[in-house]
């Protein structure tokens, strides 16, 4: 009787430490905005090393998707000491896809899944993984036409080199939505 007991009490707590296919060995650590490149054409740069824009206004007239760079910070245990024969890291992490849950005033928008741009993510270090945040459609045109807060849920799925799928730490993001101001040129 002790012995199923102590079971139970150990399988409830197993259960208790699932993070629903999130990892806290790639959290986001931050976001960061795009700065325009000093010549025409030249495109934005998103740094890691960037200051958080808290709040950052968005102009829908602008068309920019609200591209935002989600810096995703490799904690993963570089597993090339590990393994002696191999001598190989696969914690390298490829992102995929993001994730993006939204909420906005007077509107329902389902979960989107968004295409993301950004390089792999090598253990111990950080990139900025690039989300157009307003790029599909549904979002978009649900956007308050008179402005608002918008906020957002993030996370971003890939690849580790092993083959195996992975999800980044979530990363709650508010966004100012107004047509009287301008936003930045890569926002």
């Amino acid at each position: 009787m002790i012995t199923r007991t102590l079971c139970f009490i150990a399988a409830l707590a197993m259960a208790g430490c699932t993070t629903n296919e999130h990892n806290s060995g790639l959290p986001i650590v931050t976001t960061v905005l795009g700065v325009a490149g000093s010549t025409p054409g030249a495109g934005c740069t998103f740094t890691v090393g960037s200051p958080e824009v808290e709040f950052p206004i968005f102009n829908p007239a602008a068309n920019n998707l609200a591209t935002t760079g989600f810096v995703v910070k490799n904690q993963l245990t570089d597993t090339s000491a590990l393994n002696a024969v191999l001598r190989t890291n696969s914690t390298s992490f490829t992102p995929h896809q993001a994730v993006v849950d939204y909420e906005i005033p007077g509107a329902t928008v389902a979960q989107q899944i968004i295409n993301v741009s950004g390089n792999s993510v090598a253990s111990g270090s950080s990139v900025a993984v690039l989300v157009p945040l307003f790029s599909p459609t549904v979002v978009f045109l649900a956007l308050p036409a008179a402005g608002g807060i918008v906020r957002t849920t993030t996370r971003i799925e890939g690849f580790l080199d092993d083959g195996s799928t992975v999800s980044t730490s979530s990363h709650d993001y508010v966004i100012q939505v107004s047509s009287a101001v301008a936003s930045t040129p890569c926002f």
